[in-house]
């Protein structure tokens, strides 16, 4: 096993150096100068210039490259030309909004979309079927933005029982602990802050829990299927044993390697695709700041952004392989 997460970690290094070097020769391409648009209107030519010496972009495209890899080895993505701050630092201010939002997009994908696919599995071509399909169809066809939209209308705007943006009116004076603000709150039995904070993920995380409730449930219907046309299953209900314990101990456990591999890219796909709903929920997040530095040409920040989404999705791809391990026993990983 220890072997095998090696072997996997070594192969990330040419794999973040490709995509490093992609989005780097993307965004020169790009047009845009970024010391035209961050500079003042007022400024002159001069100026533009020194701002280009001071951030490197007066140096040859290979030489800005190499000097990126090599700073971002030791976990330094640069300063950021917008925010004048530490790209690194940046990120780690904004990765707990991000993460948060994800883990709770993917708690509540998870929590409807398996009872859903194991129920729909086990009534076939039923009302049951018929509803939990559609419901899985709608889910991944309904564009997330106007969804969002639309909720903010209904909940925040007419309604008034929903925040429309932001993570939380109210602010913590302590350090954060986990980051996290609804964890953090319950931590410190700060009941009205985690009622807050409560309140402003739970329309981002439901819109962004759509697309994954229709993928997992459709692929937890399909594995489940399969696996009830086994033998053994077949021998389990001719024993007498409870459908229940048939369905979920017996038929669940033996279809759930093909849902974690689903459930492991879904939240990879949460981190990444969150982007457009953190600016229409204004939710704090990198993918936000992704998108504040693609406006101001922000090479530091764009490519430390998309070198932290690349590394993440890699390391929950490996933890779905080591689950396999833990899921099924059959499964052996070797170096």
């Amino acid at each position: 096993m220890s072997g095998y997460i090696t072997r996997r970690l070594l192969g990330m290094i040419p794999v973040l150096m490709l995509i490093a070097l992609f989005v780097f020769l993307l965004i020169h391409a790009a047009p845009g100068d970024p010391a035209a648009i961050l500079i003042s209107d007022e400024a002159s030519k001069a100026d533009i210039e020194a701002a280009r010496q001071r951030w490197g972009l007066d140096q040859p495209l290979f030489m800005q490259f190499l000097h990126f890899m090599v700073s971002a080895v030791q976990l330094d993505f640069g300063e950021s030309f917008k925010y004048g701050e530490p790209v690194a630092s940046l990120i780690a201010q904004r990765m707990p909004a991000s993460l948060e939002l994800a883990l709770y997009a993917t708690l509540f994908g998870t929590c409807v979309a398996l009872p859903l696919g194991v129920w729909a599995a086990s009534r076939p071509n039923s009302w049951i079927d018929t509803l939990a399909s559609t419901a899985g169809f709608v889910g991944i066809s309904m564009p997330h933005f106007w969804l969002a939209i639309v909720l903010i209308l209904i909940f925040s705007g007419y309604f008034h029982l929903l925040p429309s943006s932001g993570r939380a009116a109210l602010r913590f004076s302590d350090e954060p602990i986990t980051g996290f603000l609804t964890i953090d709150a319950l931590i410190r039995g700060n009941w009205a802050a985690a009622k807050d904070a409560f309140a402003h993920i739970l329309m981002p995380a439901f819109v962004l829990s759509l697309n994954m409730v229709g993928i997992v449930m459709r692929v937890t219907r399909s594995s489940m299927m399969e696996v009830l046309q086994e033998d053994y299953i077949m021998t389990a209900r001719a024993k007498g044993v409870a459908e229940s314990i048939v369905l979920w101990r017996h038929g669940f456990r033996n279809a759930l390697v093909t849902v974690i591999t689903v459930v492991g890219l879904e939240f990879g796909t949460l981190l990444s695709g969150s982007i457009i709903l953190e600016t229409v929920f204004a939710w704090p997040g990198i993918g936000s700041l992704l998108l504040q530095g693609i406006g101001a040409r922000d090479y530091p920040l764009i490519t430390g952004v998309v070198m932290v989404y690349t590394t993440l999705f890699i390391l929950v791809n490996l933890l779905v392989d080591v689950l396999y391990a833990a899921t099924d026993p059959r499964i052996r990983l070797s170096a």
